[in-house]
């Protein structure tokens, strides 16, 4: 089966635009397609090798603790800049109202946002939505937030559309889900890296490169 249109500029969309990763058991998220030359402070585990499921056998991680490179073949599509935190287990979904309607979303998702969204809190949970910022805020669950509320230049998108909302338990990352203000393309619809094909897990530490291998 496929869902691509069979010729050049189809199959050069299904190879160029399915370009996610989901790494830690599916705790962080990013769909890297036309992502930034950098992504900042992206929280990665402490003391621990990467562990990531990538969209298709072509994209693989290289790098040291400090940065690490994220390949499409012999193409880079990105950096990664990481913060390293002990993770936390202890719940796997947080609530979003989403333009008025409450979901539960699990870590791991992509959730497409008309006009505005608000994280509903959840007692001894901290709430990071990355480029959004007020004096004095340190948890930013139970706020309204629209696209112009977030600092463009902290999208995970060279245009702007997908922002990361990072979840933390004390000092610990608990888990990461994307939110997405894109309305045209269809690329950037709602995703949820559960859904991604079944490539096996890929480990490494400092320069290895990953052996990428696609299940029978």
């Amino acid at each position: 089966e496929r869902k691509f249109k069979l010729s050049a500029s189809g199959i050069k969309d299904a190879i160029d635009k399915n370009l996610k990763l989901a790494l830690y058991g599916r705790k962080i998220f990013l769909d890297v397609y036309n992502a930034r030359k950098m992504l900042n402070y992206v929280p990665l585990k402490k003391d621990a090798a990467i562990e990531f499921i990538p969209s298709n056998p072509l994209i693989a991680i290289v790098g040291s603790g400090k940065n690490f490179r994220v390949y499409h073949g012999n193409r880079r599509i990105t950096r990664i800049h990481p913060q390293y935190f002990e993770f936390d287990s202890s719940i796997d979904a947080i609530t979003l109202v989403v333009d008025g309607t409450k979901k539960r979303i699990r870590f791991g998702a992509m959730v497409r946002v008309e006009k505005s969204f608000l994280v509903a809190p959840k007692k001894g949970y901290r709430v990071n939505i990355i480029g959004f910022h007020r004096p004095g805020l340190t948890n930013e669950s139970g706020i309204p937030i629209a696209r112009n509320d977030i600092q463009r230049r902290f999208s995970i998108d060279k245009t702007g559309w997908i922002y990361r909302v990072e979840v933390y338990r004390e000092d610990k990352f608990t888990g990461m889900v994307l939110v997405n203000f894109n309305k045209s393309h269809q690329h950037f619809q709602v995703t949820d890296s559960t859904r991604m094909p079944s490539i096996r897990l890929a480990q490494f530490k400092q320069t290895s490169v990953p052996s990428l291998n696609i299940e029978p």
